[in-house]
């Protein structure tokens, strides 16, 4: 049971004003301590709501410190006593669903102190992650990812897949394969006639550390010591992977990079995990590749920067808003980045509200969140209409999106377009199963956030489409960097006892290197930045920022998965276009790494960095 937030607004105006440069109070951030002293409910509000619960039948947990919320558990019939409903199995597809059989309600003595309720509803849709690292999105003619970030091509219903499309009537080809390129352009292979040309650059193998660092430029930061060096990132999932510490080692050691230090990474487990065949989640092996892919990218970035790895006990979303409390009221670190996401109406609502609080809570502490946007451009194609994933589309999130980065043979970056990834098989007969571009598969998340007012820091700056005219929305991206599954990053990671090297992409691999990139700017500022989008939109025109521009030509690569050799078609992406300035594909665009890291520290006066 959440708490009821008496002092909410007040602390919304302290995180406002403690994030917005120009304030009085900007940089001056509260310690988790303070915060709770001052705005966390009131004890004999949770005690009231506690003793409640224990009186009814019910277990209670043990408690936040910030008092967010009151766990307990217990049979069904205390269950029944306490919020005056009948809990009963319901039939929803192949799966049975416990939920209340009409509206759980409290006695009013209680009901005043209570935000909201989670969890009576079984059939709440769990989070997913993304495509895992190495693997195929769905194919045309196969059902698509059900999935939040790039990697798992794990399905779920009301997750933010796209939907599958009808078969092709006709069969692929089979057995066909391409090489693919080390660096944009190293390969090229020979498919269908498509756009006024018969010959196609190939996908990536994968860009290596030093490939990323040489196209966002930030090679020479590492070089001359910003590293990340006294900050801490927080790779924020729900399964850990028993080889992280030592994949994340192997790599570096593979590609130049500086291995663990001790206490350099850490876990904040809890008790117990819910994974098995009736959780909904995704599988054990997908959730670690995806840790360890995150945890991967981070330190790739930001060598130096300490790593935390905080699991939820499952992917309810109840559990990862447990998960997040915890980050941030015990400030495990000083920036946090994921890779899941729902659709924003399958959400319940105590748990959106409750999320955002710890949001303005991290933003009052300094803390900033970066969160991947997902995978499935606007969500139209299985959600009807366009929008944004939860959480990112939160407006105290800095929300990720994707790119296909095209970078050269001394990794320099030659060209970046949003991402969007659009299939057609090539067949036996050596012609496209589908008209020309293809079938829509995946791309970088983005879209009118449903929940939330546009922020004031998107004023004047989103265009009315797709904010909207007479109500304008929160509009999701705010940033972006590579993600595109065929311009992809490369990771190392252990699967079935042998470690491999495979590229992976997706807004999963997007997030944790622009994390890794706060890292390094957080070391130069001298201090935690905090929130950053009312700076990041302030300094946009600064240069800081890779304007993504839709190239006005099809792009395409020829791309070999399952056998199968398909023409992608890149930028096309839902809805969602690059364009000058804000676009709702690739937000304010990708970072230019050491313009970046110097204007933000530069925001605090710290010393100059190298040129």
């Amino acid at each position: 049971m959440y708490l009821a937030q008496p002092r909410a607004a007040a602390a919304a105006r302290l995180a406002a004003a403690v994030s917005s440069p120009g304030s009085a109070q900007y940089g001056h951030f509260l310690s988790p301590a303070q915060y709770r002293s001052r705005f966390a409910p009131a004890a004999a509000s949770a005690a009231a709501v506690a003793g409640y619960l224990r009186a009814a039948g019910l277990r209670v947990g043990t408690l936040p410190a910030n008092r967010q919320y009151v766990p307990a558990t217990g049979a069904v019939t205390s269950l029944d006593r306490a919020f005056h409903t009948t809990l009963l199995n319901y039939r929803r597809g192949s799966a049975v669903a416990l939920a209340p059989s009409g509206p759980a309600s409290l006695p009013a003595s209680v009901a005043s102190l209570v935000a909201g309720v989670a969890g009576l509803d079984t059939g709440v849709v769990p989070v997913q992650t993304g495509p895992a690292i190495g693997s195929a999105p769905a194919a045309p003619g196969t059902a698509a990812p059900g999935s939040v970030t790039p990697g798992s091509g794990a399905s779920g219903p009301g997750a933010s897949g796209s939907g599958g499309p009808a078969s092709p009537g006709t069969v692929p080809a089979q057995g066909s394969s391409v090489t693919c390129s080390a660096y944009f352009g190293q390969h090229t292979a020979d498919l269908p006639a498509a756009y006024g040309r018969t010959v196609f650059p190939t996908q990536g193998c994968g860009y290596t550390p030093d490939q990323v660092h040489a196209a966002y430029g930030t090679t020479r930061l590492l070089r001359s010591g910003i590293t990340g060096r006294g900050a801490k990132v927080a790779v924020l999932l729900f399964y850990p992977s028993p080889t992280a510490a030592s994949d994340i080692n192997q790599f570096a050691a593979r590609h130049n990079l500086p291995q663990l230090a001790p206490g350099q990474f850490t876990q904040v487990l809890p008790a117990s995990f819910n994974f098995g065949p009736d959780s909904g989640c995704a599988s054990a092996q997908q959730v670690q590749d995806e840790s360890v892919g995150d945890l991967e990218s981070v330190h790739s970035m930001a060598p130096g920067a300490n790593l935390v790895y905080v699991a939820a006990s499952d992917c309810q979303p109840q559990d990862i808003e447990a998960a997040i409390n915890e980050t941030v009221d015990n400030h495990l670190a000083d920036i946090v980045t994921n890779s899941y996401t729902l659709f924003y109406p399958s959400v319940p609502a105590s748990v959106v509200s409750a999320a955002h609080q710890d949001f303005v809570q991290a933003a009052a502490e300094g803390m900033t969140f970066v969160f991947a946007s997902g995978d499935f451009g606007d969500l139209s194609p299985a959600a009807g209409t366009a929008q944004a994933g939860w959480p990112a589309g939160d407006p105290l999130v800095t929300a990720v999106g994707g790119t296909s980065l095209f970078a050269g043979p001394d990794g320099q970056r030659e060209g970046e377009v949003g991402w969007g990834m659009t299939l057609d098989p090539v067949t036996s007969s050596n012609t496209y199963a589908l008209p020309l571009p293809g079938q829509f598969t995946a791309g970088s998340g983005g879209g009118p956030a449903l929940g939330f007012p546009q922020p004031a820091y998107q004023q004047g700056v989103v265009p009315p489409s797709p904010a909207g005219t007479t109500d304008p929305r929160r509009v999701v991206p705010d940033v972006a960097a590579v993600a595109d599954l065929e311009t992809p990053v490369l990771f190392g990671i252990t699967v079935n006892g042998t470690f491999i090297e495979a590229g992976g992409g997706g807004t999963s691999v997007s997030s944790p290197l622009f994390a890794g990139m706060e890292a390094l700017a957080q070391q130069a500022a001298g201090g935690p930045e905090g929130f950053l989008n009312p700076l990041l939109y302030r300094l946009r025109a600064s240069g800081i920022f890779h304007d993504i521009l839709r190239v006005p030509v099809p792009l395409g690569l020829a791309v070999s998965r399952g056998g199968v050799t398909y023409l992608d078609t890149l930028q096309d992406d839902t809805s969602l276009q690059a364009a000058p300035a804000y676009d709702g594909q690739t937000g304010l665009g990708s970072p230019d790494g050491a313009v970046y890291v110097a204007a933000l520290a530069h925001r605090h006066g710290s010393r100059p960095l190298p040129g």
